[in-house]
């Protein structure tokens, strides 16, 4: 290493050295200490505890608080607390000035002990065992001091005793009207006798009653209404646990209700005269011209009158209505409480308003390849919305280029141009809102499903080698058989390449390479493809799984050697 080159290294060490030297709590008061992270966070069990990974996570969670500067959070800092520095050193009492300018861009308020506030910490911890089952655990805290004490760094240690566990579990004790639905609710029960006390699963016990209630047509019951009472003295850690109503519940919470009269409002865009419609399943009350044709409109209700009134249906009709996409708004309300006056029955009202059915989109850009061409593009795309009055979307997409060589221009030998390569494209879509297959099919089907159709053209020229055509069009369709799984399926995918013009340059790389002039001969590509995804949220977790099988070319092939034409081309 040359002698100036170990000179500059060693200024630049010092000179970070030097910065790195600067004190990060020169404007801390007398009495305050700053907060420099975790030392540790140290897990003491009894004999024969083992800590769960989610109690692990959650009680860790409160303990680790980020100090200033984290790079592994909360135990290790930067070495250049850029924040802290300019905290110190470009405070300035005047609010103006490049100093006053750099201060509040880069200055970082300290992160101090009395906020950190590792005391109370501990208490929470403590309680975030309890919530796990681990009654009579502790938790204790000291400060490591460094510079004079005026910083520090934490240490925990967390005593974990032994878990309780349920001994017994109760369920409320109801009237004739409810006790078959108490019964089911105990057998599919998220709490089970041996299991650990977790509060957790106390809570989702509660939300998952309350749920499957209000599906049975409790419409007003709500999780607060259930309580829990334990019993920790039935033996060694052990909890009896019963749950119970609250006392004095409202009437409402206790009775099922049916569905009542359905009335839908329709209103467009522009105020006009109003129409009274009567549906199978509802009351339209729509302006003229009604935008959407009454079979949609009543297969989108999923509410039923005389039926159980269930938060579902009522959850399925409100997102039913909005992905037709052609509403600007939904809202869906049901008889108040004050208007009920003993009645069994909850009347809906929806309120839709039609949304425009026009959009239109322009969308440009600039390429530039390293094969030295460069030039704009342009992508126009205008969609209606509600084509047929039934959700029905036709899009047209326009879309070019232009690029030129910006390299040499005179290479090759064949002719050139300033605009010598330009591709032009124009593609339609038309998605229908459900299945179009014979209705044995699609009877039952109880999820949002849709059809789609795709023609389009592309004309592309690359300049010294081919000009070339080409056709596409398109079936498919895409429908729910669960809430979780997705499916697509192309049933059928037709291209048809068209060679325009080739130069000789073209022609000869072809004649060299027989496999890639195949994919440029004039032919027709079938293809058919199946995508099936599964996408379910687990608690905390989310859980996403997707496959595609596609079939290019390889089934026509195989049904036309079905029929004998072996060799045939």
């Amino acid at each position: 290493m040359r002698p100036a080159h170990i000179r500059n290294t060693c200024i630049l060490v010092c000179a970070v050295l030097s910065v790195a030297a600067c004190s990060t709590t020169r404007r801390l008061g007398s009495d305050e200490v700053l907060y420099t992270g975790v030392k540790k966070i140290r897990i003491e069990p009894d004999s024969g505890v083992v800590l769960s990974a989610a109690a692990e996570s959650a009680v860790k969670e409160p303990l680790s608080v980020a100090p200033n500067n984290p790079l592994y959070s909360p135990y290790i800092r930067t070495p250049l607390p850029i924040g802290l520095w300019a905290y110190n050193y470009l405070y300035t009492p005047r609010q103006k000035g490049f100093k006053y300018w750099l201060f509040k861009r880069l200055a970082k308020q300290p992160v101090l002990i009395s906020k950190v506030q590792p005391r109370l910490r501990t208490k929470v911890a403590e309680q975030v065992l309890e919530n796990y089952g681990y009654f009579g655990s502790h938790a204790a805290d000291s400060l490591l001091y460094r510079k004079h004490g005026r910083k520090a760094k934490v240490y925990y240690t967390l005593g974990i005793a032994p878990p309780w566990h349920y001994s017994k579990i109760a369920y409320p004790e109801v009237d004739s009207g409810m006790e078959h639905l108490m019964d089911s609710l105990r057998a599919t029960s998220l709490l089970r006798v041996g299991a650990q006390y977790n509060m957790d699963s106390l809570t989702l016990e509660r939300k998952r009653i309350s749920q499957l209630l209000r599906n049975r047509g409790y419409y007003y019951f709500r999780p607060e209404y259930l309580e829990y009472l334990a019993d920790t003295t039935s033996g060694l850690r052990q909890v009896d646990l019963r749950l119970n109503l609250k006392p004095n519940l409202p009437e409402v919470a206790l009775k099922p209700y049916r569905v009542g009269g359905i009335t839908v409002r329709l209103t467009n865009i522009k105020p006009g005269p109003t129409d009274t419609l009567r549906l199978p399943n509802a009351t339209v009350i729509a302006q003229r011209p009604m935008k959407i044709r009454p079979r949609i409109l009543s297969g989108a209700l999923t509410l039923r009158s005389g039926q159980l009134f269930t938060v579902d249906a009522q959850n399925r009709t409100q997102t039913d209505l909005n992905k037709l996409g052609i509403f600007r708004s939904v809202n869906l309300s049901v008889t108040p409480l004050d208007s009920l006056r003993g009645s069994d029955t909850l009347d809906v009202a929806i309120d839709a308003q039609f949304d425009y059915p026009l959009e239109a989109a322009l969308e440009t850009d600039v390429t530039s390849k390293s094969n030295s061409f460069i030039g704009p593009g342009i992508t126009f795309k205008v969609s209606n919305n509600n084509l047929f009055r039934g959700g029905e979307v036709l899009s047209l997409r326009l879309n070019g280029n232009y690029e030129w060589e910006t390299g040499n221009k005179n290479s090759g030998g064949a002719k050139t141009s300033l605009l010598n390569s330009y591709e032009f494209g124009l593609n339609a879509t038309l998605n229908v809102q459900r299945l179009l297959l014979p209705r044995f099919i699609t009877k039952g089907s109880r999820y949002p499903s849709s059809t789609s159709f795709q023609l389009g053209v592309d004309l592309m020229n690359r300049p010294k080698f081919f000009q070339l055509i080409s056709f596409s069009g398109s079936i498919g369709y895409n429908f729910q058989t669960s809430p979780y799984s997705y499916h697509s399926l192309s049933l059928l995918k037709l291209s048809y390449n068209n060679l325009l013009h080739t130069t000789e340059s073209f022609d000869q790389t072809m004649d060299e390479n027989p496999a890639i002039a195949l994919s440029f001969r004039d032919q027709f590509i079938p293809a058919m493809s199946y995508s099936y995804t599964y996408d379910r949220t687990y608690r905390r977790n989310r859980f996403f799984w997707q496959n595609t099988v596609t079939s290019a070319g390889n089934l026509l092939y195989a049904i036309w050697e079905a029929c004998g034409q072996h060799g045939t081309k």
